[in-house]
């Protein structure tokens, strides 16, 4: 019978079912029970394997770094550090300051160099920053390299800019925290 004919029947038919598949029950039960008992005994041996296993571990001949690892907890303390080095946020860092660019240069591009065809309003420009040291004063210049969508790719496109070469490469500032600035036009 299934759970749903049983719940269909009073306690009393129940009560006689059971009495009349007692047999049935109990013999159902012993087997159950014989069955946990082998799934014990094979645990039981796993158990004893692997603390005999565990044991060429903590003897006192064991090095170091094959011995099990103790006391791994972390302090309180260590889980509001990060994990990374570096300098720490809101510091001003060891980088120069840029002085502010003596002029701006837009470097433009009026027709798609693909197909020809004009180019309208540019939608963003990136910025280069250009440290030029001609004799004494140094001079900074900022060049805005204009970008626009291709009409025929729907790429985005900018025209070829000549600038001279950085040579100091690890120079850092305060104001470019990259070479290479996108900001949307607006």
């Amino acid at each position: 019978m299934d759970k749903k004919e049983l719940r269909k029947l009073s306690k009393n038919e129940l009560i006689k079912n059971i009495f009349a598949n007692r047999d049935k029950y109990i013999l159902l039960l012993e087997e159950e029970n014989k069955l946990l008992k082998e799934h014990i005994t094979k645990l039981q041996e796993k158990i004893t394997e692997i603390e005999r296993k565990l044991k060429f571990y903590e003897n006192p001949h064991t090095p170091s770094s094959k011995q099990q690892k103790r006391n791994t907890e972390k302090k309180e303390e260590d889980n509001n550090k990060p994990r990374f080095p570096g300098k720490p946020e809101g510091s001003s860092g060891g980088g120069i300051e840029i002085p502010k660019p003596v002029r701006i240069e837009e470097h433009k591009l009026y027709v798609c160099p693909i197909s020809g065809k004009s180019l309208g309003e540019p939608i963003a420009y990136r910025t280069k920053i250009v440290i030029d040291f001609p004799d004494k004063p140094i001079e900074v210049i900022e060049h805005h390299i204009m970008q626009y969508i291709s009409p025929v790719t729907g790429e985005i496109i900018e025209p070829i800019v000549h600038l001279p070469m950085l040579m100091m490469a690890n120079i850092r500032h305060k104001r470019l925290k990259e070479d290479d600035n996108f900001s949307p036009r607006s």
